[in-house]
C-alpha cells in the first residue's frame, strides 16, 4: 500500500523509495488468459517464449473475478449503516453519536457478513470534521482509484466505504483525509503526499515503521492463526547474533558496509557442519517484522527441518543491488557467505540453499538462482517485483525473458504473489500478480519445479507472514 508495502500498485516499500502507480480507473484488467506471450512486445522474445510449450492451464479473467475483491457503493451495502441511516432519517440524530462510541469499543473496520460463502463485508470509517472535503482509504485490495473514496452519510460526520473481500485477508490499510486527488500512478511529490497518510485511529491493531510512518492492520475474521509463530513453551531457541540493537558490519570491496544478522537453529552454532542456509534479502524486516526466528525455532523442534542457518543481509543501496545486480551477487557469493561459512564452521550445499526477497528482493531471488546455481539452489520469491525490466533495456519482466530464452538451470521456485497486487507501475507495466504468473508459466514451460502461492492479500508483511513458512517447508523441508 501506498507508503506501507514496496513494490506493487500505489504503493511504496517498506524502508525503499521505489514507487509504483497502479491501473488507471476504468481500465480493464489484463486478462491473465493471453498469458505469457500477450505481454511481450519485442520479436525476439515472442520467439523465444513460442519454442516454449505452456503447461499450465491459462486462467481467464472470468476465473479470477471471484479473487478480486468488490467495491460497493450507490445503496448501502452495511446493514449497520443502513440502520444508522435510518434512525438519523427518522429524527434520532443522537444515534450517530451512539454509532461512534460502539465503534470506539469494537474498533473499526467493520466486519459483516459478506453477500457470499467465504467474504467478508468490510467497511472503512472515518469520522469527519465540518471541513473535511473528502477520505481515501489506501489499500491495495482496490486497483480502480476513484473506488478508493469514502463518502459521508447524510446529516452526519460518518465517511464510508464498503468493500466484499476473502474473509481470510490480511492487509495494511492507512486513511488519507483531505486527500490532493492525484491518481497515484501520476503522483510526482511523494514526499509531500504521504505526510498527510495516517492511520485508522479507532484501529488498536497497527504498526509503526521508521519513526513517523504508521498503518492499520486489517485481520479478517476468516484469516487463519499460523501455527508455525506461536509462542511454544519447551522449544529451544537457536542462536541470533548479534544481540541487543547491534548488527555485524560486513565492509564489501566495492559496494560499501553490509548490516548482517545470523540466526542457526540449536546446537549449530557449537557443532558447526552440514547445514541448510536460508538467506534473506531485505534482512532487518524478514525478523524484525517477520517474526523468522521464531518460525525456525518451531520448524526445528518439531522436525520439519533440519540443522539451518539464515542469514539476514541489508543492503546499503537495495536500488541499486536488488536490480539484478551482478555485483551484488558477486558480493553475497564471494565475500559474505564464505564469511560465514569460516565464523560458524558451516558447509552448505547449493541444493539446500535458499535465497530468500520480497519486492525488489524478490526479483533478485530468481535472478540469483538464474546466475550462481552453483550457489543458490532455490529461490522464495515474496510479491516479487517480476514487472521490472524497462528501466534495463525499455521492456518489462526483463527477468522472465531471461529465462525463457537461457537454458535451464539447476533451481528450485517459489512464487507468493498477493491476491491484491494488480496495481502497475505505470499505464504501459504489469501487476505483481500477473507478472508472477506469467513467470510461473515460463518456468514451468521449461521444466523447473515451482510452487506457485496466492495469497489473500497485499503488498505488506501481513501477506508475507502467511507464505513464509509454506515455502521455507516447500524448499527446506526434512525429507526424514
Amino acid at each position: 500500500m501506498q507508503g506501507a508495502a514496496a513494490a506493487h500498485g500505489r504503493r511504496t516499500r517498506i524502508g525503499a523509495t521505489i514507487r509504483w502507480g497502479r491501473r488507471p480507473a476504468g481500465a480493464e484488467v489484463p486478462d491473465p488468459g493471453v498469458l505469457p506471450f500477450g505481454l511481450f512486445r519485442s520479436r525476439r522474445v515472442l520467439d523465444a517464449l513460442r519454442r516454449v510449450r505452456v503447461s499450465s492451464r491459462p486462467m481467464g479473467a472470468g476465473m479470477l473475478a471471484p479473487f478480486l475483491l468488490t467495491g460497493l457503493s450507490g445503496p448501502l451495502e452495511s446493514p449497520r449503516l443502513a440502520r444508522l441511516s435510518a434512525d438519523v432519517a427518522g429524527g434520532r440524530p443522537e444515534a450517530v453519536a451512539e454509532f461512534w462510541k460502539e465503534m470506539e469499543k469494537q474498533g473499526t473496520p467493520l466486519y459483516e457478513p459478506g453477500p457470499e460463502a467465504g467474504r467478508t463485508l468490510v467497511t472503512f470509517l472515518w469520522r469527519g470534521t465540518p471541513g473535511t472535503r473528502n477520505v481515501l482509504v489506501n489499500f491495495d485490495g482496490e486497483p480502480d482509484f476513484e473506488r478508493l473514496a469514502l463518502a459521508r452519510l447524510a446529516d452526519t460526520d460518518v465517511w464510508h466505504r464498503s468493500y466484499s473481500l476473502p474473509s481470510e485477508a490480511r492487509f495494511y490499510y492507512q486513511f488519507s483525509p483531505d486527500d490532493s486527488l492525484v491518481p497515484f500512478e501520476r503522483e510526482r511529490d511523494w514526499g509531500t503526499r504521504e505526510k498527510g497518510f495516517t492511520a485508522d485511529p479507532l484501529n488498536r491493531k497497527g504498526i509503526l515503521i521508521g519513526t513517523s510512518r504508521r498503518f492499520s492492520l486489517a485481520v479478517l475474521p476468516g484469516a487463519p492463526e499460523i501455527a508455525a509463530y506461536a509462542e511454544r513453551p519447551g522449544v529451544k531457541n537457536g542462536k541470533f547474533e548479534p544481540g541487543g540493537a547491534g548488527a555485524f558490519q560486513i565492509r564489501s570491496r566495492s559496494l560499501g558496509d553490509h548490516r548482517v544478522w545470523i540466526y542457526t537453529t540449536p546446537g549449530l552454532a557449537e557443532a558447526g557442519g552440514a547445514a541448510s542456509l536460508l538467506l534473506f534479502l531485505d534482512g532487518s524486516g524478514a525478523w524484525q517484522v517477520l517474526p523468522s526466528a521464531r518460525m525456525l525455532d518451531n520448524l526445528f523442534h518439531d522436525g520439519r527441518i533440519g540443522a539451518t542457518a539464515a542469514v539476514y543481509a541489508d543492503s546499503p543501496d537495495r536500488e541499486r543491488d536488488l536490480a539484478c545486480s551482478d555485483a551484488y551477487l558477486s558480493f553475497l557469493v564471494d565475500e559474505l557467505l564464505p564469511w560465514v561459512r569460516g565464523k560458524y564452521r558451516l558447509e552448505f550445499d547449493a541444493a539446500r540453499t535458499v535465497v530468500s526477497g520480497r519486492s525488489l528482493g524478490g526479483l533478485f531471488a530468481g535472478y540469483a538462482c538464474l546466475r550462481r546455481p552453483d550457489t543458490f539452489g532455490a529461490a522464495m520469491m515474496q510479491s516479487p517485483s517480476l514487472w521490472w525490466g524497462a528501466a534495463r533495456d525499455g521492456e518489462n519482466e526483463w527477468l522472465a525473458r531471461q529465462f525463457a530464452r537461457e537454458e535451464r538451470v539447476a533451481a528450485r521456485f517459489f512464487l507468493a504473489p498477493g491476491l491484491f497486487e494488480t496495481g502497475r507501475n505505470a499505464p504501459t507495466s504489469i501487476s505483481i500478480l500477473f507478472s508472477t504468473r506469467h513467470l510461473r508459466d515460463v518456468l514451468l514451460a521449461k521444466g523447473y519445479p515451482v510452487v506457485h502461492r496466492e495469497v489473500a492479500g497485499g503488498h505488506d508483511p501481513l501477506n508475507w507472514e502467511v507464505s513464509l513458512p509454506e515455502g521455507v517447508l516447500a524448499l527446506l523441508g526434512s525429507t526424514k
